[in-house]
């Protein structure tokens, strides 16, 4: 304030307004250093250390020995022996993982390592965090998944650099968040297309989150398998929205009360929760793990429902994005017989090769089995277009029950029949039941006509294909 003005005030009788002085910042010198950079309790630092030697990617970044786990003990080779909870490498994931999977994480006053702690910060103030904790907070794969990137970033920043400076670190964890958000949403993605609940789980069924990790890796490093999830994606929406116009019996008699996580079926009591924002985020917790209380109907089936089956060709001109398509139009068949309780059977095949099969039945739902029948591709030619020969002959072996079964037949060749080959597959197709539909790319329907209630001819396969909404339809 200048001279002037003050004499002016002062003449007046008017005081001088007070000047706010911002508070400089003070760490008690006292205070013991934080191993970690936040607030961590004991389990926290345990499941950090968990998650570190559980995953492959973080065991490889850190330079833990294999392990391997029975119960709650690690297990190592001779002579080398696992980190402990207390190590530098075990308090870093400790850190990261429950930034990403706490509720309220808080920083810690003193952290013993200045960067660590600065790196933390960063990512705890940065908007961009907090948005993809929204799909990581209590939700502990993804959270492991998320740990990984930011693990990466935090590893590559700390050895490049003795003593970065903050941009350096405000740089690195940037990095590591959008890291962290792509793998987190291919792994949202891939849950979605494999009928897998928020969490990763199977409704009613438990899950190995390690193993869960490995699983997801593998998509992330296939580029056909990615395509595949991103694909399966819109086939499993349409599919959704075709089974939802359908008019379906059921919901007949409530017969008692289960373990679900079906919003429309919640009992009152769990209803009321959502009055209360202290118990709100709880219950929308055991939504998504399947686990509030809702009550039970059972309907009607009048028609016994057979099994899907889809057959594949794997021959070597469905490569690149026919076999993607075909591959994740597959995949939504496979959600659509899970949603109706019905058996799947996935066939590939092509000419001279014994054809791949992933057969689930309803509750039995095998993720690792349908990775593996989804990333392979035979790439080969094919002397039978499409196993017309080879079905009924393993039909038996793949265990499906009897009644109205859906088989779709999706190739990119023309099809040609003998004629007593055509008379076998008909009397099988009449014993089982069996509605076929027969969608080609590209090329006339050919003798798969005479085998076939319906064939569709498309230019390319898409959910805008008549054959196309007809099976999803099924």
């Amino acid at each position: 304030m200048s001279p002037e003005i003050a004499s002016l005030l002062d003449e007046l009788g008017v005081a001088p307004p007070a000047v706010e002085v911002e508070p400089e910042e003070f760490v008690d010198p006292s205070m013991p250093e934080s191993p970690t950079a936040l607030r961590l309790d004991s389990w926290g630092i345990r499941k950090g250390n968990e998650v570190l030697h559980e995953t492959e990617r973080l065991r490889e970044l850190f330079g833990v020995p294999t392990v391997h786990q029975e119960g709650l003990t690690f297990i190592v080779a001779a002579g080398q022996p696992s980190l402990s909870p207390e190590s530098p490498e075990s308090l870093t994931v400790s850190d990261l993982f429950n930034a990403a999977f706490q509720t309220s994480p808080r920083l810690a006053e003193n952290c013993a390592s200045k960067e660590r702690g600065e790196f933390v910060r960063q990512l705890l103030e940065t908007p961009e965090f907090q948005a993809l904790r929204t799909h990581t907070v209590m939700n502990e794969l993804t959270a492991r998944i998320a740990t990984v990137d930011l693990s990466s970033r935090w590893m590559k920043l700390a050895t490049s650099k003795s003593n970065p400076d903050p941009l350096e670190v405000m740089a690195a964890a940037g990095d590591a968040i959008t890291d962290a958000e792509e793998s987190v949403k291919s792994a949202e993605d891939a849950m979605s297309a494999l009928g897998m609940g928020g969490d990763g789980a199977v409704a009613g069924k438990s899950f190995n989150a390690g193993k869960l990790q490995e699983l997801f890796k593998s998509v992330r490093n296939n580029e056909t398998l990615r395509r595949i999830m991103e694909l399966a994606g819109r086939y499993r929406r349409c599919g959704a929205a075709l089974q939802r116009r359908k008019t379906l019996h059921g919901m007949d008699d409530m017969v008692g009360v289960v373990l679900d996580g079906d919003p429309g079926r919640l009992l009152p009591s769990e209803l009321a929760l959502l009055g209360d924002p202290d118990l709100e985020d709880d219950l929308l917790r055991r939504i998504a793990e399947n686990s509030c209380m809702c009550r039970e109907y059972h309907g009607i089936e009048r028609v016994a429902r057979g099994p899907i089956v889809v057959v594949v060709d794997e021959s070597g001109s469905m490569g690149g994005e026919p076999i993607a398509n075909a591959k994740a139009f597959a995949l939504a068949m496979s959600w659509i017989a899970r949603h109706q309780s019905r058996w799947v059977a996935l066939i590939g095949y092509s000419g001279g090769c014994p054809p791949t099969t992933a057969v689930m039945a309803p509750g039995s739902w095998d993720q690792e089995l349908l990775i593996e029948w989804l990333e392979h591709f035979y790439s080969g030619g094919s002397c039978r277009d499409v196993p017309i020969k080879e079905l009924p002959e393993i039909w038996p072996s793949l265990g499906c029950p009897k009644g109205k079964t859906d088989v779709i037949f999706l190739t990119d060749a023309i099809c040609s029949l003998p004629s007593d080959m055509v008379q076998q597959f008909n009397s099988w197709r009449k014993s089982e039941k069996a509605r076929c539909i027969g969608l080609i790319i590209g090329q006339r329907p050919g003798d798969l006509s005479l085998v076939c209630d319906r064939t569709y001819t498309m230019p390319r396969i898409g959910i805008e294909e008549e054959g196309i909404v007809e099976a999803l339809s099924a």
